[in-house]
């Protein structure tokens, strides 16, 4: 008799689903309680093993809809290597780390001048890297990586070069972000400087604020900006744009 613990992913989910005796459509519609419903054809796909290598998350949902052990699981996944067959220890779910739980920590980087936070742009790349770097090793297919790799070394670098102007205010649970390009590129100010001011103001009203342009009183001078959502955009001191428009 077969151990079923030889099971495949797609064997482990048929037999649970018809343990419960759940439709695909009744299983699709248990999976959005977990945040994130998956459609009836792509769980279909997947136990018929048309469908190979779920995403991380995608696979976290499923194990949460059906109650499975990361143990079981990693056997299907023919991982069970990652397991201590002479100490085994269950390990539960919420101690399992996916590349989306990277928001769920506050993940800084050493550098030479000390640790410095990576912000949610930066682990949005970070995951996208991971799941690529699984899914090329998965598939055994080296050569992708050295491709793929300086892919995303060309897109950390832009995002590096677009942050460097922004500086992330939270206050109350709430967050807004302020492009500082022109402070820093036309004006040579210093961004510690500027952050120290933006700290002072209301980031609650600004949040809340439905115009699209606020003007800022910052660094001794009256600046005009552009607001969406919860970024501001600080275009030039209102005193330089009043200039432009004066004629001899």
């Amino acid at each position: 008799m077969e151990n079923e613990t030889t099971f495949d992913l797609g064997s482990l989910m048929k037999k649970e689903r018809e343990a419960r005796g759940w439709s695909f459509a009744k299983f699709s519609d248990e999976t959005e309680k977990y945040g994130h419903k998956l459609s009836e054809s792509y769980l279909y796909r997947l136990e018929s093993g048309k469908k190979k290598n779920p995403t991380t998350q995608s696979l976290k949902v499923i194990m949460q809809t059906l109650n499975l052990s990361l143990d079981e699981v990693l056997i299907c996944l023919g991982m069970d290597a990652f397991l201590d067959k002479e100490n085994i220890q269950t390990v539960e779910l919420n101690e399992f780390i996916f590349p989306e739980d990277l928001f769920r920590f506050n993940v800084v980087r050493q550098t030479d001048n000390g640790k410095e936070t990576i912000t949610n742009a930066q682990k949005i790349l970070l995951r996208e890297l991971i799941d690529d770097w699984y899914s090329i090793t998965e598939h055994a297919d080296p050569t992708r990586f050295n491709d793929t790799f300086e892919k995303y070394c060309l897109r950390l670098g832009e995002l590096l070069e677009k942050e460097r102007n922004l500086i992330e205010i939270k206050k109350e649970d709430l967050q807004m972000t302020f492009n500082v390009e022109v402070m820093l590129n036309k004006y040579g100010m210093s961004k510690n400087d500027i952050q120290s001011e933006l700290k002072k103001l209301n980031i609650v009203a600004l949040y809340n604020s439905k115009s699209s342009s606020i003007p800022l009183n910052i660094m001794g001078d009256t600046w005009m900006t552009n607001k969406e959502d919860n970024e501001i955009v600080i275009i030039d001191k209102i005193s330089e744009i009043a200039n432009s428009y004066i004629t001899d």
